[in-house]
Protein backbone atom coordinates (compact mmCIF):
# COMPACT_ATOMS: atom_id res chain seq x y z
CA UNK A 1 0.00 0.00 0.00
CA UNK A 2 1.17 3.33 -0.49
CA UNK A 3 2.31 5.55 2.37
CA UNK A 4 2.18 8.89 1.53
CA UNK A 5 4.65 10.10 4.89
CA UNK A 6 6.80 7.34 3.50
CA UNK A 7 7.46 8.92 0.15
CA UNK A 8 7.65 12.66 1.80
CA UNK A 9 10.28 11.12 4.79
CA UNK A 10 12.05 9.69 1.45
CA UNK A 11 12.22 13.13 -0.68
CA UNK A 12 12.71 15.17 2.30
CA UNK A 13 16.01 13.19 3.27
CA UNK A 14 17.18 13.66 -0.32
CA UNK A 15 16.39 17.47 -0.49
CA UNK A 16 19.03 19.75 -0.30
CA UNK A 17 17.56 23.10 -1.03
CA UNK A 18 18.92 26.80 -1.79
CA UNK A 19 17.89 29.30 -0.06
CA UNK A 20 14.94 32.23 -1.53
CA UNK A 21 16.31 33.95 -3.90
CA UNK A 22 15.63 37.35 -4.95
CA UNK A 23 12.97 36.54 -7.56
CA UNK A 24 10.77 34.27 -5.10
CA UNK A 25 10.47 36.99 -2.77
CA UNK A 26 6.95 38.78 -2.62
CA UNK A 27 6.47 42.01 -4.32
CA UNK A 28 4.46 44.70 -3.87
CA UNK A 29 2.77 44.12 -7.58
CA UNK A 30 1.87 41.04 -7.17
CA UNK A 31 0.19 41.18 -3.97
CA UNK A 32 -1.42 44.51 -5.64
CA UNK A 33 -2.79 42.23 -8.71
CA UNK A 34 -3.94 39.36 -5.83
CA UNK A 35 -5.89 41.89 -4.02
CA UNK A 36 -7.71 43.49 -7.13
CA UNK A 37 -8.57 39.50 -8.02
CA UNK A 38 -10.18 38.80 -4.74
CA UNK A 39 -13.86 37.62 -5.61
CA UNK A 40 -16.57 40.10 -4.11
CA UNK A 41 -19.47 39.45 -1.97
CA UNK A 42 -17.73 36.78 -0.14
CA UNK A 43 -18.01 36.70 3.69
CA UNK A 44 -15.59 37.86 6.23
CA UNK A 45 -13.97 35.27 8.28
CA UNK A 46 -13.46 35.55 11.82
CA UNK A 47 -11.49 38.55 11.72
CA UNK A 48 -14.61 40.56 10.48
CA UNK A 49 -12.16 41.49 7.32
CA UNK A 50 -13.67 41.04 3.69
CA UNK A 51 -11.81 41.47 0.51
CA UNK A 52 -13.79 45.09 0.33
CA UNK A 53 -11.49 46.27 2.98
CA UNK A 54 -8.34 44.98 1.42
CA UNK A 55 -9.49 46.48 -1.92
CA UNK A 56 -10.55 49.61 -0.64
CA UNK A 57 -7.73 49.87 2.09
CA UNK A 58 -5.02 52.62 2.17
CA UNK A 59 -1.71 51.54 -0.53
CA UNK A 60 0.55 51.00 2.42
CA UNK A 61 -1.62 47.97 3.83
CA UNK A 62 -0.25 46.09 0.82
CA UNK A 63 3.30 46.93 2.02
CA UNK A 64 2.57 45.40 5.05
CA UNK A 65 1.01 42.26 3.63
CA UNK A 66 4.19 42.00 1.33
CA UNK A 67 6.40 42.53 4.50
CA UNK A 68 4.17 39.92 7.14
CA UNK A 69 4.36 37.19 4.05
CA UNK A 70 7.64 37.38 3.49
CA UNK A 71 8.51 36.99 7.10
CA UNK A 72 6.34 34.05 6.99
CA UNK A 73 8.62 32.44 4.65
CA UNK A 74 11.75 33.65 5.98
CA UNK A 75 10.71 32.39 9.26
CA UNK A 76 8.57 29.62 8.36
CA UNK A 77 5.77 30.25 10.76
CA UNK A 78 2.65 31.11 9.85
CA UNK A 79 0.29 33.32 12.37
CA UNK A 80 -1.92 30.44 13.91
CA UNK A 81 -5.17 32.71 12.70
CA UNK A 82 -4.47 31.83 9.07
CA UNK A 83 -6.10 28.88 10.06
CA UNK A 84 -8.97 29.49 11.70
CA UNK A 85 -12.59 29.17 10.21
CA UNK A 86 -15.99 28.74 11.01
CA UNK A 87 -18.31 26.19 9.07
CA UNK A 88 -21.75 26.92 7.32
CA UNK A 89 -24.10 24.91 7.01
CA UNK A 90 -26.00 24.97 2.86
CA UNK A 91 -28.79 22.48 2.28
CA UNK A 92 -28.23 21.07 -0.89
CA UNK A 93 -31.96 20.66 -2.19
CA UNK A 94 -35.06 23.13 -1.80
CA UNK A 95 -36.23 22.81 1.93
CA UNK A 96 -39.70 23.75 1.07
CA UNK A 97 -40.30 19.98 -0.40
CA UNK A 98 -40.11 18.30 2.88
CA UNK A 99 -38.04 18.37 6.26
CA UNK A 100 -34.44 18.39 6.40
CA UNK A 101 -31.98 16.03 7.60
CA UNK A 102 -28.22 16.22 8.39
CA UNK A 103 -27.04 15.02 5.11
CA UNK A 104 -29.23 17.40 3.45
CA UNK A 105 -26.29 19.80 4.15
CA UNK A 106 -22.58 20.65 3.28
CA UNK A 107 -20.49 22.67 4.74
CA UNK A 108 -18.50 25.65 3.51
CA UNK A 109 -15.80 26.92 5.65
CA UNK A 110 -15.29 30.74 5.68
CA UNK A 111 -11.42 31.45 6.71
CA UNK A 112 -9.73 34.56 6.92
CA UNK A 113 -9.19 36.49 3.51
CA UNK A 114 -5.79 37.57 4.75
CA UNK A 115 -4.50 34.20 4.57
CA UNK A 116 -6.67 33.19 1.62
CA UNK A 117 -4.59 35.88 -0.26
CA UNK A 118 -1.43 34.09 1.71
CA UNK A 119 -2.25 31.06 -0.42
CA UNK A 120 -2.87 32.87 -3.05
CA UNK A 121 0.30 34.12 -3.04
CA UNK A 122 1.94 30.96 -2.45
CA UNK A 123 0.85 29.51 -5.12
CA UNK A 124 1.33 32.59 -7.61
CA UNK A 125 5.10 32.18 -6.72
CA UNK A 126 5.71 28.36 -5.84
CA UNK A 127 3.50 26.66 -8.30
CA UNK A 128 5.94 25.39 -10.33
CA UNK A 129 7.69 23.69 -7.36
CA UNK A 130 4.63 22.53 -6.38
CA UNK A 131 3.87 21.06 -9.96
CA UNK A 132 6.93 19.48 -9.99
CA UNK A 133 6.46 17.53 -6.53
CA UNK A 134 2.73 16.28 -7.61
CA UNK A 135 4.52 14.84 -10.79
CA UNK A 136 7.65 13.13 -8.95
CA UNK A 137 4.67 11.88 -6.38
CA UNK A 138 1.99 10.79 -9.24
CA UNK A 139 5.38 9.28 -10.77
CA UNK A 140 5.73 7.17 -7.75
CA UNK A 141 2.89 5.61 -7.10
CA UNK A 142 2.43 4.18 -10.47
Amino acid sequence: MYCFLDNYNELRSQYYGTPITDDQWFHVEVRSKLISGLAKGKAAGLDQFSSKHLKYSHPVLVCILTKLFNLCICYSHIPASFGCSYTVPVPKCDSHVRALRVDDFRGISISPVISKLFEMAILDRFSGYLRHLITSLDSKRT
